[in-house]
């Protein structure tokens, strides 16, 4: 049997002190818990493995503290130590499936002997009495203690209390009923620690990890939670995370300006929304709910440098944190936000965005049919009989569809901002920004100012030329950002707002909500020469890029 090789490290500091509240004052590289896997169906126990072992410790003020060195063990498994259900009842049934079948280990074990605080003390005896069985541990809720065996009934731990004493006869030896928050960690088929997953400092580390089957950088965390008994989360600094997120939501392959601009919305993005999912033991998820996260697998150099070279910067707004939310493609002109969700952000306003134009999904059409459209408004909670028409009711100062009726034959369903696209699918329908009319025409101009491109609303919008100032609607030719309009073709391309008959169609422009930052736009002015910095403030307007905010 090979034997654990133990290396203690801040032996000596206060259990009180190890348990003070996480501090996130670096917020130039904080730590930030991503949930890889959560809710009422996790699979258990679960294993992981790495290359080059592990350590298990915690945080003490941002900094890891190791307290047992595991680095001999390319593998672990986590258990449970007990089902409990919601009321944090124990479910001691031998006859319990995963029990039976050793998923869930027993939640009675014995203990040798409890040491509070005292690490120290604590660590000498276990690793004197490893040599006694293999089947001691460490173990924490609340304070350190020496266990020994999981038994799923009191009366199993009691019908071998005598034997324990005996085989450990200096410690006194009781039964305890473990806390219904415990797990416990294995490796190579012998116990190693226990411990309380409601102190979430406790983290098992190494470099990188893999776990069902994706590999991911730093360290593991495991809470156990009323609505998410089995909270696996991947706990690791800001700039690790971003590494996987950038070629999930930008190709790793673009200009690094761009990844640029890309890396210090994210991290914005993750700093504003940390604590999003608090309720399930971590603070942002791995999907388009928060942002697309896909760990050490998916990372490209282009975009790691990307991260590395912006690492600690920020963008605000008055010194307050903007939001930075982005999309796909703007179609050429991005939205406020209050035309698409709620509330206001001065940072979150419609700009002209010509650098779009071009781009994938510029342009699309949709066609929907009677029975695509009676079906999805039935699921949504309106039965309209059968479908007899559409209508655009509103449309925003920047062009995108704000509410829209359908007609029926046993009434009207009226939908507004995002909700038809929530109905009928976010990938479905790319955007709000459409009209019946084959090519929309916006209200709005693009005009090249000492600023850069600019939208301004044509009406009452003059021009000077050389026959002095006139109006923009008398002028021979306009430009509304994606096409040249004369007098002769002006009328003939009006956006319609009404269509009958069995087969809607669409004509749209742009994939996404048209908040923010457009990613195939920043490509594009990228690739024309423009910094990170000058695509950012492109896009959030009246923003500024700030190192290490506070």
């Amino acid at each position: 049997m090979k034997y654990l090789k133990l290396k203690i490290v801040g032996i000596l500091c206060l259990i009180s002190i190890m348990m003070a509240g996480l501090s996130f004052a670096d917020t130039s590289n904080p730590w930030i818990d991503i949930g890889l896997k959560f809710g009422n169906n996790n699979t258990y126990p679960i294993g992981i493995s790495s290359n080059s072992g592990f350590q298990f410790g915690y945080l003490d003020h941002d900094e890891f503290q190791m307290v047992l060195d595991l680095s001999e063990y390319s593998g672990l498994i986590v258990h449970k130590l007990g089902f409990y259900d919601h009321l944090s009842t124990l479910n001691a049934s031998p006859s319990f499936e995963p029990y039976s079948k050793g998923y869930i280990k027993g939640a009675y074990t014995l203990t040798l002997a409890s040491f509070g605080d005292d690490l120290a003390s604590a660590l000498s005896l276990y690793q004197a009495n490893q040599y006694v069985s293999p089947n001691v541990y460490l173990s924490y809720d609340g304070g350190w203690s020496i266990a020994y065996g999981n038994y799923i009934t009191e009366a199993e731990a009691q019908a071998d209390l005598e034997a324990t004493k005996a085989l450990f006869s200096s410690s006194e030896v009781v039964v305890k009923k473990q806390v219904s928050t415990m797990v416990i960690i294995y490796g190579n088929q012998v116990p190693l620690v226990a411990y309380d997953t409601a102190d979430d400092r406790f983290q098992i580390k190494t470099d990188v990890f893999e776990y069902n089957d994706k590999k991911y950088r730093n360290s593991l965390v495991v809470r156990r939670l009323p609505d998410s008994d089995f909270s696996i989360v991947n706990r690791l600094y800001m700039n690790e995370y971003l590494y996987g997120v950038l070629p999930k939501e930008m190709s790793g392959d673009w200009p690094i300006e761009a990844l640029k601009a890309q890396a210090i919305a994210a991290r914005n993005f993750a700093l504003v929304n940390r604590g999003k999912h608090a309720d399930q033991g971590f603070d942002l998820c791995t999907t388009t709910d928060c942002q697309v996260y896909g760990g050490y697998n998916v990372e490209k150099a282009n975009s790691n440098l990307a991260v590395d070279e912006t690492l600690g910067e920020y963008l605000v707004y008055d010194g307050d944190l903007v939001s930075c939310y982005y999309h796909s493609n703007s179609g050429g002109q991005t939205e406020d936000i209050e035309n698409i969700w709620s509330g206001s952000l001065p940072y979150i306003k419609g700009v002209s965005d010509p650098y779009s134009i071009g781009q994938p999904n510029t342009d699309w059409t949709l066609h929907l049919t009677a029975a695509q459209i009676e079906k999805t408004l039935s699921s949504a909670g309106y039965v309209i009989g059968t479908y007899q028409g559409a209508r655009i009711d509103q449309f925003s100062d920047n062009g995108r569809v704000t509410k829209i009726t359908f007609l029926g034959s046993n009434g009207q369903a009226t939908l507004l901002k995002e909700e038809m696209r929530k109905y009928f699918g976010y990938t479905t329908l790319k955007s709000m920004y459409f009209s019946f009319g084959e090519k929309p025409v916006d209200s709005h101009v693009s005009v090249m100012t000492s600023d850069g491109m600019v939208s301004m609303n044509q009406d009452n919008l003059a021009v000077i030329s050389s026959e002095g100032v006139s109006d923009l609607t008398d002028t021979p030719y306009w430009f509304d950002g994606r096409t040249l309009y004369t007098p002769q073709n002006q009328s003939s391309v009006e956006r319609e707002t009404v269509s009958n008959g069995p087969l809607l169609t669409l004509y749209g422009h742009g994939y996404g909500h048209g908040l923010g930052m457009s990613q195939w736009g920043a490509k594009a002015m990228a690739e024309a020469g423009f910094d990170y910095k000058s695509i950012l403030t492109h896009y959030y307007q009246g923003t500024q890029i700030v190192n290490h905010y506070e």
